[in-house]
């Protein structure tokens, strides 16, 4: 079924099979869309037009100026920061507005790597910002502190929200500091003195923090500023499946934090990106492509992102009016191509020497999208369709373990994740290439 999304052919795809061996090949063999394939990988393969397509500044006049858009809304490895640019979302958009403007509380965002969080923040604080909030974003790391975490956010409070400063006197929140380690009391009694306007401090990539102790500091300062109905609030995102593994399950949540967890994109979600993307770049877009790189997602929206990009950057090199499938699949193998390169042990090379290694990896990014960064080896194995045997899928995951492409974690024995984004769209573009 097909609808039209302002000048996009937009394709409504039937919901996720259950065996997604059973659903469509990901590989179109009609004679065609072969043809035009090949046509495009010879012209990249002769450094002729479309081998100038790889970079979006060789594209002349107006393509590369509608490309240029496309980039600026989709950039896959950037969070959009702009709501009227955040595909999907806006059912999470609204329960994140309303836990902050109605229950005027704290809230933390988890969800799996590539799911949206960091565009989620972003663009609830553009949103913030229109309604005169003061917004302050930073993103952790692993040398991160309490103190360093609130000294950078007090920076960017102005005294002029200052209940304490009748004279006006310019500066930021940080100058009320009186030492160098700070606690969540000292740090509560100063943010209890804004005034004038609702403060929203977001903390983000809040999993690769390396001091512990900030996590119930964290929790302290929350719990400090909704007992003395400070008009401040907090938000922390994070790569993780529930709130229990961000924060401490030992600790005591305050009755003001709420939850969030982002799951992947749904596929009805990620064909209304696509028709966004392309309609950002003047063209149209095929039913075809669209459930090409819906099913190549697994609902990963940057996955989408990446591929959606560079079939639109392909059509628009050639001049065609339209995205169609041959533009997704040369961009699908274009990605596996220069992906796989950077890999110690060519994947390829797995792929060439065991066909049904695909369904592996088919199964893997499956077990991503409905569990998390990490699963166990038995949660593969739900996906039975009586061709591979459990023995069959346990010889190719100790494959994918034994070449890096898996990674055990440190603290959860026999708990994996694919090693990190790039292998995880190598493995998407895999399930869409033919290994001859």
């Amino acid at each position: 079924m097909s609808s039209r999304v302002g000048n996009i052919l937009f394709w409504r795809r039937k919901p996720h099979p259950q065996d997604i061996e059973s659903s469509v090949s990901f590989v179109d063999k009609s004679p065609q869309t072969r043809a035009e394939l090949e046509a495009f990988l010879n012209e990249r393969d002769q450094g002729n037009n479309f081998q100038a397509s790889n970079d979006p500044l060789i594209i002349g006049g107006e393509a590369n100026e509608a490309l240029a858009k496309a980039i600026e809304y989709f950039a896959p490895a950037q969070p959009v920061r702009n709501s009227s640019r955040l595909a999907a979302r806006r059912k999470e958009m609204a329960l994140l507005i309303a836990s902050i403007e109605e229950q005027r509380g704290h809230v933390v965002i988890t969800g799996a790597r590539g799911v949206g969080k960091s565009s989620l923040i972003l663009s609830f604080l553009s949103v913030a910002r229109g309604s005169m909030y003061t917004t302050t974003y930073t993103c952790c790391s692993s040398t991160s502190t309490f103190s360093l975490l609130f000294r950078t956010a007090l920076e960017k409070i102005s005294r002029r929200f200052d209940a304490h400063n009748p004279s006006g006197h310019e500066g930021n929140f940080s100058e009320l500091l009186s030492s160098d380690d700070l606690t969540p009391h000292s740090v509560g009694e100063i943010l209890a003195r804004v005034t004038g306007t609702r403060v929203i401090i977001a903390f983000d990539d809040f999993d690769r923090l390396g001091d512990m102790r900030a996590h119930n500091e964290l929790l302290e300062v929350m719990k400090f500023l909704s007992d003395h109905g400070s008009p401040v609030h907090i938000i922390l995102g994070g790569a993780a499946a529930r709130v229990q593994d961000l924060l401490p399950d030992t600790a005591i949540y305050p009755r003001s934090l709420f939850s969030m967890r982002l799951s992947p994109l749904s596929d009805p979600e990620i064909e209304d990106m696509i028709a966004d993307l392309v309609l950002a770049s003047g063209l149209e877009v095929e039913n075809g492509a669209v459930e090409r790189i819906t099913e190549l997602s697994f609902g990963k929206s940057f996955i989408a992102k990446v591929f959606g990009l560079k079939a639109t950057r392909i059509a628009l090199s050639t001049n065609a009016p339209t995205v169609r499938i041959a533009h997704v699949d040369a961009a699908v193998s274009i990605y596996f191509s220069q992906l796989d390169l950077a890999n110690s042990f060519r994947l390829e090379d797995l792929l060439r020497g065991d066909p049904l290694l695909t369904r592996v990896l088919r199964r893997v990014l499956r077990a991503t999208r409905e569990f998390g960064d990490y699963f166990l080896e038995d949660h593969i194995h739900l996906y039975s369709d009586g061709i591979l045997t459990k023995a069959d899928i346990s010889q190719r995951l100790d494959t994918l373990r034994n070449h890096y492409f898996l990674v055990e974690d440190e603290k959860m024995s026999g708990w994996f994740r694919v090693r990190d984004a790039n292998t995880e769209l190598t493995f998407a573009a895999a399930c869409g290439v033919e290994i001859s």
